[in-house]
């Protein structure tokens, strides 16, 4: 059974809550009272962590509602009580953090980052006086945690993605370009959910994004909803058809789409490659003809993508 990718759930978080202080109080042999209740500890806080062996937020689809340890009550002899646990949700690389009204709380793009995302409660006071003179001691109880609501949206960081219709190569050059080794075959829709894996060019490390492909309507508008979000990180969009597709119009379709979930994107830098020329292709000066199997046309696109990638010190 094929997993399910998922790359957008929403949490509701609730931090620990501080323990209460305790009141109490022992007769010494002199009659005197000696008052010795400790304050509550703290309760846990919650953490949201990038862990890079995480590759979609599935791990999350059944654990909508967290829950942070609460404080220990204070102790005799005036010991704080136990902290409570703090709890750390593990996410992938490239999660965005926002709350419920959309406002972008943290955009986690390094390995290791942390964002506290729910503050727990602070302990409650044992045996104190409201007063310098009062006589009679009194606690408090623990505060509550922070509870939030939050959307956890998942944006592959790749810098170059793959765009175009069914049957057009995309796989075969994904699995060309990177170590991934995708399933290929000649049906149409064989990649289900976005897919991604690491290239080098020299000395130089990029992740590169395959999309499922673009086919009917039903299909285009899931593409539309689900899955173009994932080009707001990328440099590079290489669009793929390939002879089968008739007219270098095809491309214009593939731009309207990108353009109507997001005109930005068309500031990327956009290569258009038509493969499988081996069947016969009309030379276009915008297009890169390409044929893996006689690899014709590979090095271009790779001269492309270096000259594009050089632009971007962060690389």
């Amino acid at each position: 059974m094929e997993r399910t990718f998922v790359d957008e759930v929403e949490l509701f978080l609730k931090a620990g809550r501080g323990g209460d202080g305790l009141l109490v109080s022992h007769r010494l042999p002199s009659g005197r009272f000696l008052n010795n209740g400790g304050s509550g500890g703290k309760g846990g806080d919650i953490y949201i962590c990038v862990d890079k062996s995480l590759t979609d937020l599935s791990s999350l689809l059944h654990r909508r509602n967290l829950k942070a340890e609460s404080g220990g009550s204070g102790r005799r002899s005036n010991k704080t009580g136990a902290g409570g646990k703090d709890l750390v949700i593990k996410v992938p690389l490239g999660t965005q953090i926002r709350e419920k009204g959309g406002k972008l709380l943290a955009d986690l793009l390094k390995e290791g980052q942390a964002f506290l995302a729910a503050k727990g409660g602070r302990g409650g006071l044992g045996n104190f006086r409201k007063r310098v003179n009062d006589y009679l001691r009194q606690r408090s109880r623990g505060e509550a945690g922070e509870e939030k609501y939050l959307i956890l949206d998942y944006r592959i960081p790749a810098e170059i993605a793959l765009v175009g219709f069914t049957n057009t190569g995309k796989s075969t050059f994904l699995s060309r370009l990177t170590s991934l080794k995708p399933k290929i075959s000649p049906y149409p829709f064989t990649t289900k959910h976005p897919l991604w894996g690491v290239g080098k060019i020299g000395f130089s490390n990029f992740r590169v994004l395959e999309l499922p492909a673009i086919g009917d309507n039903r299909f285009k508008n899931k593409i539309e909803r689900e899955f173009l979000k994932h080009l707001e990180r990328v440099k590079i969009i290489i669009l793929f058809q390939d002879t089968s597709c008739g007219s270098l119009e095809n491309f214009f379709l593939l731009n309207k789409l990108i353009s109507s979930y997001n005109s930005r994107y068309l500031n990327k830098r956009i290569i258009k490659v038509v493969n499988k020329i081996d069947v016969g292709f009309k030379k276009d000066k915008e297009a890169i003809g390409l044929s893996l199997h006689h690899n014709r046309g590979w090095e271009r696109i790779i001269r492309e993508i270096k000259g594009v990638l050089a632009l971007n010190s962060e690389f």
